[in-house]
This record gives structure tokens, sequence and C-alpha cells, in this order.
């Protein structure tokens, strides 16, 4: 009897222990669901979070690139400004130089001072005199190419002063006598004639190689100075060399005055004269001044032009200059961005990671539950039987 005791408490024990199995069972079945929901989640939330990361990381690598990109041209369009800018300062260099040197023959011209003293005397007081016209230096323009020919063929009468008549001429040698100012040679409208080469010397001397022209074709002047630079320069050719020059010269028998460009001179009758040429004339400053006049405006022009094309340069620099710095700024927000973002899909992904042991955990404990449940039963058999 007391066997049978025993064993129908050790019955009602194990009974107890399986129920309380099964019920620990069944909490842990509820649990694996649970766990098997959370992991499903997590891998959404992961995935999620990768994407974000991934599309973080483009985004940074697009702007790295349009920041690359902006600042090369950035750079090529700094280049283009500077050398623009040494353009600019090149021309304006120039425009200052040839300013410098008018404001120089414009004072020079004012007072004269490059004329004998009686010239200047009588062009100081042309106001009061009357009747004064000018200088022959003052009153004609040329090509710079011939200037030491012609400078060669006017000679001494390049000071020589044009006058509106004999009487206007006559005053102003009383004004030098009086105020013992030295000489001066004047050239009346109404006395001087024009000359001209004989007919068949102009045909000879026009037919040589190297004619350049008379030497009153090659200068510009008023119309009505005509007569005096017929007078002048009318018997005068300008040729290129000296042996063009010598060749015509012996054509028309030495009866033509020449004149080379290198300011060699073939006198009537056969005389020679050259030799090295004064450098820096200021003679003949109406030339240089007409000459300067023009280049400087060129010059303003194309200052004016290049200024233009600076300014836009300079925009250009200016605008791709924000369009850097914004990109800078939008990098850094990107980076935080990014660095957030990774923290984030970390995280989520290492709460995946924590989620799937844990599932692993319960998944092993239910096993092992469901062969202790299965022992007990057995036990239960056994007992019975």
């Amino acid at each position: 009897m007391q066997d049978e005791a025993e064993r129908s408490n050790e019955l009602t024990t194990i009974e107890n222990q399986l129920e309380a199995s099964a019920q620990l069972s069944q909490s842990k079945k509820e649990d694996y669901q649970n766990q098997i929901q959370m992991v499903t989640e997590l891998q959404e939330k992961e995935q999620v979070a990768k994407e974000s990361y991934q599309l973080a990381q483009e985004h940074l690598k697009h702007l790295l690139e349009t920041y690359q990109s902006e600042a090369k041209r950035f750079e090529e369009a700094r280049q283009v400004y500077q050398k623009g800018q040494a353009k600019m300062f090149d021309l304006l260099d120039q425009s200052k130089e040839k300013q410098a040197r008018i404001n120089s023959l414009e004072a020079i011209q004012k007072n004269h001072s490059n004329f004998y003293v009686g010239v200047k005397s009588v062009l100081q007081e042309a106001a009061r005199l009357g009747g004064i016209v000018g200088a022959v230096s003052e009153k004609l323009s040329f090509s710079p190419e011939y200037q030491t020919a012609l400078e060669i063929a006017l000679g001494a009468s390049s000071q020589h002063i044009i006058v509106e008549d004999e009487g206007a001429a006559t005053r102003a040698i009383e004004h030098l006598k009086k105020n013992r100012s030295g000489r001066a040679t004047f050239l009346p409208l109404t006395t001087i004639k024009p000359r001209y080469l004989a007919g068949k010397n102009q045909e000879l001397i026009e037919a040589c190689p190297g004619f350049l022209g008379m030497a009153s074709s090659l200068v510009d002047y008023d119309p009505s100075l005509e007569s005096i630079f017929q007078n002048l320069l009318g018997v005068t050719a300008i040729f290129d060399t000296i042996d063009h020059a010598k060749a015509a010269a012996r054509k028309v028998a030495y009866q033509v005055r020449i004149v080379t460009l290198d300011g060699t001179e073939l006198r009537t009758g056969g005389s020679y004269a050259g030799g090295a040429n004064r450098s820096n004339n200021s003679i003949f400053i109406k030339p240089e001044l007409d000459r300067l006049h023009q280049e400087l405006a060129s010059l303003q022009k194309n200052l004016l032009e290049v200024e233009g094309q600076v300014q836009e340069q300079q925009d250009q620099v200016s605008q791709s200059q924000e369009t850097l710095e914004s990109l800078k700024s939008q990098g850094e927000g990107a980076r935080l961005e990014e660095q957030r973002l990774q923290l984030a899909f970390e995280q989520a992904h290492q709460q995946l990671l924590d989620a799937q042991e844990l599932l692993e955990l319960i998944r092993t404990e239910l096993d092992e539950g469901s062969d202790q449940e299965l022992l007990q039963k057995n036990g239960i058999i056994c007992k019975r039987d």
C-alpha cells in the first residue's frame, strides 16, 4: 500500500511538472512568435536605414564631384580674369605714357621752346603782331616713316614762319629788331609761289625704281598753304634707298634734288650729304602729336572694350566663388547628414543582430523544453505501467 501511495505521489508530481512545463512552453512559443515579429520589423527598419544611408552617400559624392568641377571652372575663370587684368593694366600704362608724351609735346608747342630764339619770339607775340599763320613745322603732318627724309628735305625752312602778307612779315621783323630777339625767315602767302619739276624730269624721276613721291605729296596740310609747301618741297623727290636714288640721279643728270628715307641727300649738281641723324628731334611736333592722339584714341577704345571684358570676367569669378561657397556649405551639411544616417544604420543593424540572437536563444529553449516534456511524458507512462 505504501509503495502504491508513493508511486501515486510521484505521478502527481510529474503531471504537475508536465503541466507547468506545458504552460511555460506555451509562453515561450508566444515569446518566440513575438520575437519573430520584432526581427521582421527590425529587418525592415535596417533596410530603410541602409537605403537612406546609401542615398546620403550618393548625394555627398555628387556634391563633391560638382564642387570639384566648379572649382576647376573657378580656377579657369580666375586665370582668364588675371590675364584680362594684366592686359587692361598694360593698356592703362601705355595710355598714361602716351598722354604724358602728348602733354609734354603740347607744353613745348605752347611755349614754342623747340624753335630758334627769333622764331620763338614772333610766335609768342603772334596774336599782338597779327597775320602770323605759324611755323612751317607746325602746319604739316606726315607718316612717321617719312620723318627723317622730310626733315632733310625741309632743312632750316622747317622753322620759317608763314605769314598772311608782306605787312605781317614787316611787323614781325620790326618786333625782332626792337627787342633784339634774333632773326627769322618769313613766307608771305601773297608772295611765295609754288615750284614744280620740269615735265621731262618729272616723267623720268617718277619712272625710276624706288621712287616714293615728291616730298610735297607725302605731307598733309591745309589747302590754303599749298603754295608754301609746293615751294618748299615740290622739287624734291623721295626715294627708298641710296642705290635707287643714285640710279635716278644719273638718269636726270643730277638736275633733281633727291632725299632717301635714311636722310641721305643727293643735291642738284652732283654733291652728296649724309651721315648720322639726330634722334628725338622735337621740331616736328604736330606729326607726332597727330599720331599720338590717334594711337591714344585707339588705345582708349581698346581699353574700354577690355574693361568691359574684365568686368564680365570678374562677375564670372564672383559668381563661381559664390557657387563654390554654396556647394561647400551644402557639402558640410550633407557630410553631417551622412554621418547621422550611418550611425542610425549601424544602430538598426546592431538591434537586428541582438534580436536575431535572442530569437535563436528562444528557439533553443523551446527545443530543450520539448525534449524535457517528452521525457516527463515517458516517465508518467512508465509509472503507470
